[in-house]
């Protein structure tokens, strides 16, 4: 028998009382869930007990259908996403304590086969005399698709700010490079106005650095496509050729400077998978070679050796300068955009990480090593390896 207080008086309730309460009370909370605008369900012993009709709707399923499943049956309407999880944590078990609240999204399958989306609310209750699981689901679909949308546009529009900013780094960098030779150049033309063979290498050196910017743009419109995860277009490319242009235009740059780079190769022809941008990247460790060398005379030595790592024919190319060197704390993070600090506060500027992005599109790798194995202060040694074509 059980005893209440009611308004005070104490009193005993009849088997036949009890159980009409407890009627009433069940009728009273399949009303409001059977009106609620969650799916709702009670699983007892890994047995579905109730669900209410936005509970059979959310899923696809009659509640007729779903009132039938034996032990565990429910598990296949789990998403693949969720079922692994699901039985690991058994959302219904709630982990052993009472009470226990358990809120997360999980994946669901619909009858259809249709994956979507709840939040799943979890809580032990008592039910009909014995502990059962009381879980709610609401359709959160839409909201993490449209989440999802947002962060995919509001990556979309970092990355283009970056690539902004990317651009224009890069024509400030290599135009400032062409600006500077057109400049010296028509500062000696008037010392070499009565000397036809000086003035005709000063026109062509103009006409070359006006090339070199009409390449640069183009190479900027290639550079928006290797950013924007674009179709590149690749090609065969004598890096021999690559090279001696590189190497003509920072010797024209620099004409202020002693400078003397030297080739060590016993090949004729080594032919690599790239595009022009190949050129920049050269002409970018060269120009990085000369600008930070306090030495009298600037000297850099590119040497080109074939090797072969597993089934691939690879060119490595070294480029060893005599320059101020990059200390160990920089190696690696002077191919990072943004970073400019190397020995003596000065910086390697933007062209670096430009540079990385260049060679691993070529399916290559590049890496910077002391000139004197324990003496950074003695020079850089730029390694680069390429694929070669046989």
């Amino acid at each position: 028998m059980s005893r209440i207080e009611n308004n005070g008086e104490s009193g005993t309730l009849r088997p036949e009382e009890i159980k009409l309460r407890l009627e009433e009370d069940e009728m009273s909370f399949r009303t409001l869930a059977d009106q609620s605008l969650m799916g709702i369900a009670i699983i007892q012993d890994e047995l579905l007990k109730y669900v209410n009709q936005k509970f059979a709707d959310l899923l696809d399923y009659s509640i007729e259908e779903i009132m039938k499943w034996g032990p565990k049956e429910f598990y296949k309407v789990i998403g693949p996403e969720s079922i692994k999880v699901a039985k690991e944590q058994s959302f219904i078990k709630q982990m052993g304590l009472p009470g226990a609240i358990e809120n997360w999204i999980i994946q669901l399958k619909k009858k259809s086969g249709k994956l979507f989306y709840v939040n799943n609310f979890s809580k032990t209750i008592v039910y009909q005399g014995r502990t059962a699981d009381y879980v709610t689901i609401i359709d959160v679909t839409k909201r993490l698709e449209t989440e999802r949308k947002l962060e995919v546009s509001e990556k979309k529009h970092r990355k283009a700010y970056e690539l902004a900013n990317l651009y224009k780094d890069l024509l400030t960098h290599d135009v400032n490079n062409v600006v500077a030779v057109i400049q010296g150049a028509t500062q000696l033309y008037s010392l070499y106005e009565n000397n036809p063979e000086q003035i005709n290498e000063l026109i062509e050196m103009i006409s070359k650095s006006s090339n070199k910017a009409k390449k640069l743009v183009a190479n900027v419109r290639i550079l928006s496509q290797v950013e924007g995860d674009g179709d590149v277009s690749l090609k065969s490319v004598d890096i021999l050729n690559c090279l001696n242009e590189a190497i003509d235009f920072t010797c024209e740059s620099f004409k202020d400077r002693e400078v003397h780079i030297t080739v060590d190769n016993l090949s004729k022809n080594i032919i690599t998978h790239a595009n022009d941008l190949l050129i920049n990247t050269f002409e970018n460790i060269l120009n990085n070679g000369v600008k930070y060398n306090n030495n009298p005379k600037v000297e850099i030595t590119i040497k080109i050796s074939k090797e072969r790592k597993g089934n691939r024919n690879i060119i490595k190319i070294e480029f060893i300068d005599n320059g101020i060197g990059i200390s160990d704390e920089f190696k690696e993070t002077i191919f990072q955009r943004g970073n400019l600090n190397i020995k003596g506060g000065k910086g390697l500027g933007f062209g670096l990480s430009v540079v990385k992005k260049v060679i691993e599109l070529y399916n290559g790798k590049i890496w910077v090593e002391n000139r004197i194995k324990d003496d950074y202060s003695k020079g850089s040694k730029f390694i680069l390896l390429l694929p070669r074509k046989k």
